[in-house]
């Protein structure tokens, strides 16, 4: 079937798509995410043909001269409308993670919260350590998560034995009284150590607590130190809380963790007029070589 001639009018585009590779403006993806929403799952051709001043493209049509057109955003965004969303999907693989990164924060804070809290608990972790440390992430955690930590099946009872092997002779005695509940004497070092490999796992936490310097962050966070994987033993309720207080591009950013053929599977999901405007960051040059070679049909529809 033939195309008509394309018309556009560059205003009106501009209300549309407020990005291009030299200016990038945060404050117009609010209302990018406006006409998302109103417009995503309706028009397939968002182009205002009855404008009075609109220029129609030429027929006939030299390379040189598409590229040129290639690079107004209004064009090269009236042209990728007419593909397919499959095969626009498969454009984005032409995009560096910085530009799907930007792209995906075209999408509105709720959205992005929806995509991202559904991720896997290890991705989340990864995520969160993006944009803090795993001190700041544990200090922001309520008790009854870092005791999900410590009662991982991870922790081992000679791991807590490392953990306190070069603590003082006093400070060991104190542990072992707390958890025995009665005087043991004096013991040397070694004699108490070999006492505390005796006890049990929780014994050993519940005497770790009552040391100076043992606070439940402290060792919570030598144990996430040596095993970073121990932070998805915290709920995902916990997990997904600090990201409620994140900007719009900061959830973006977050998926950076993803690779980039996991993020474009995402983008996969999003309406075709969304995933033609984050296609519209494809280098002209790079999508002229793609249109001529995969598209030359509707290159021809369009300007044959």
């Amino acid at each position: 079937m033939r195309i008509s001639p394309l018309t556009y009018n560059f205003t009106l585009m501009s209300q549309y798509y407020e990005l291009n590779t030299s200016r990038v403006n945060l404050k117009a993806y609010a209302s990018i995410d406006e006409v998302t929403d109103k417009n995503a799952s309706a028009a397939t051709n968002p182009i205002n043909a009855s404008s009075t001043s609109s220029t129609t493209l030429s027929k006939k049509i030299d390379n040189e001269t598409l590229l040129t057109l290639l690079s107004r955003l209004d064009t090269q965004f009236a042209i990728l409308m007419h593909i397919d969303k499959p095969d626009l999907v498969l454009l984005l693989n032409l995009l560096d993670k910085d530009k799907l990164i930007i792209g995906l924060s075209m999408l509105s804070i709720p959205k992005l919260l929806n995509l991202l809290l559904g991720l896997p608990k290890d991705i989340l972790v990864k995520a969160l350590l993006l944009h803090m440390s795993q001190a700041t992430l544990l200090s922001m955690m309520p008790q009854k998560e870092l005791f999900r930590i410590l009662n991982s099946f991870k922790i081992r009872e000679n791991m807590i034995i490392d953990l306190i092997r070069n603590q003082p002779t006093h400070i060991l005695i104190q542990l072992l009284e707390s958890v025995l509940g009665e005087s043991i004497g004096a013991l040397n070092h070694n004699q108490v150590l070999k006492k505390l490999e005796t006890l049990n796992k929780r014994q050993l936490l519940e005497g770790l607590l009552t040391l100076p310097s043992g606070s439940l962050l402290e060792i919570t966070l030598y144990f996430t130190n040596k095993d970073q994987s121990l932070l998805t033993e915290m709920s995902r309720d916990a997990l997904s809380r600090p990201f409620y207080g994140f900007s719009k591009f900061m959830l973006a950013q977050s998926f950076g963790v993803l690779e980039n053929s996991e993020i474009i599977k995402i983008m996969s999901t999003l309406p075709k007029e969304l995933v033609a405007r984050v296609a519209c960051m494809i280098d002209p040059n790079e999508l002229l070589k793609v249109l001529t070679t995969k598209f030359p049909n509707l290159l021809a529809a369009i300007f044959g």
